[in-house]
């Protein structure tokens, strides 16, 4: 299993991508910016890792495993793309060609279920804040900025892309148009995630500055996940725990698939607090 304690990997530039995960990336982590909507180029990234990868990016699990044994992790500019392995948001059996095919899916179907619940209940699409802390309310600005940012490159996609991608959003809708929500036990997921997110380690430099608004990542991420699992719905730690995957992925949309797959091989209970404060 991935070390969840180590070091996170290079920030990247906010909006739909960041940069492949090359060994060579310089350290631009001071920029503090807020996370990437997804990953695209990372889905076709090559590991460095001498004979793990082969020709069409299929991944040997096994001898990825044991080079993580033998040399106590990986290093810094390949541990998101070995995350996202690892946790299984990627199969190790595909090729570079499916897992693009499979990032956008990933994409469209998360953007689909992140509308869902906020229609359900609109009240609770932004954080509601008593202006008491000033870095909470910089935080909602700056995810702001990276959504208008995140639409206006939506906007800029080829009509091939998009018409893909309408293709794609209409089988998400489909396969979630039976979801349906209980409007208490959500209200109360979201009242436990408003109280937890802000206290996430905000001393780590991935939430300062305009890192801050990584706070609201983490919170749509946590909601659309408490929303489409009811059975687990939130836990108190949840919020730290996801916030590793945030800081070390620097996706929205990889973090909340990963994060899934992660708490879907896990004991449901281990070390979480049922959501029950008062």
């Amino acid at each position: 299993m991935a070390d969840l304690t180590s070091r996170g990997p290079q920030r990247q530039a906010a909006g739909e991508e960041t940069s492949s995960s090359g060994g060579d990336q310089p350290d631009v982590r001071s920029q503090r910016r807020v996370a990437a909507v997804s990953s695209s180029a990372l889905s076709v990234a090559r590991l460095t890792l001498p004979g793990i990868m082969d020709a069409e990016g299929r991944v040997d699990e096994s001898r990825l495993r044991m080079h993580i044994f033998k040399n106590g992790g990986v290093s810094p500019s390949e541990r998101g793309l070995v995350w996202r392995f690892l946790f299984g948001m990627y199969p190790c059996s595909s090729t570079a060609l499916e897992r693009s095919l499979l990032q956008e899916q990933l994409v469209v179907r998360y953007r689909v279920m992140k509308r869902k619940w906020q229609q359900f209940l609109s009240s609770a699409v932004r954080m509601h804040l008593n202006g008491t802390d000033a870095e909470l309310v910089a935080a909602v600005r700056y995810f702001d900025q990276r959504q208008t940012q995140a639409q206006q490159q939506t906007q800029d996609q080829s009509e091939e892309v998009r018409d893909r991608l309408a293709f794609l959003e209409l089988q998400a809708q489909i396969l979630f148009e039976r979801v349906t929500f209980d409007h208490e036990e959500l209200r109360e997921a979201i009242r436990i995630i408003d109280k937890d997110v802000p206290r996430t380690n905000r001393d780590l430099s991935y939430y300062q500055g305009e890192g801050s608004g990584n706070l609201l990542v983490l919170r749509d991420i946590l909601i659309t996940y408490a929303a489409f699992h009811p059975e687990v719905s939130y836990a108190q730690g949840m919020n730290d725990l996801c916030s590793r995957f945030l800081e070390v992925l620097d996706s929205e949309v990889d973090t909340f698939w990963s994060f899934s797959c992660y708490m879907e091989n896990s004991p449901r209970t281990s070390g979480l607090m049922v959501c029950t404060e008062k």
